[in-house]
């Protein structure tokens, strides 16, 4: 094997291995609701219909990220941005990628892993601008490292290059 290729293979690797690991580290344990919440949640329930909220997570406007709006479709958020980031990165273009990047300081994190996975996906470089530029808007240091490695892998030569 090409020590180029086994080189892009573990840098590869570590990149999702510093992924899979910024998800679990940032999972949040979900307490179980004690059985007055949720007496008082259906008495409330009963006397006003409430809307449901689209998003699980604590914020449920996928554009609002540290008080400011991103372009990422405001409508899009859960499974509906995950389609979408997964849609735009099998491309394989150079116009998918800055459709992708909103989706890089998205409050999901599920969305931010997905729109990591799918800039690498995708292979583009121009992909490397927008992951510098998101990493420096997130506060966790741990993600942040993932998306600058992510950055190098796509900043690095294509094989095709030395043929």
């Amino acid at each position: 094997m090409n020590p180029l290729h086994r080189r892009i293979l573990t840098i590869s690797g570590g990149v999702l291995l510093l992924v899979a690991v910024a998800l679990v580290l940032r999972s949040p344990d979900k307490p179980e609701p004690t059985p007055e919440k949720k007496t008082i949640q259906a008495k409330e329930t009963a006397s006003r219909p409430q809307k449901r909220p689209e998003s699980g997570g604590p914020m449920t406007d996928p554009g609002k990220v540290a008080g400011e709006i991103t372009s990422a479709s405001p409508n899009k958020s859960g499974q509906a941005a995950l389609d979408e980031v997964f849609n735009l990165s099998v491309q394989y273009s150079e116009e998918s990628v800055p459709l992708i990047a909103p989706y890089l300081t998205d409050p999901d994190l599920k969305v931010r892993a997905a729109a990591l996975e799918g800039m690498l996906n995708n292979g583009k470089t121009s992909g490397a601008a927008h992951l510098r530029a998101a990493a420096k808007k997130l506060e966790d240091p741990v993600e942040a490292a993932a998306y600058i490695k992510a950055a190098e892998h796509l900043e690095l030569p294509s094989a095709n290059d030395f043929n």
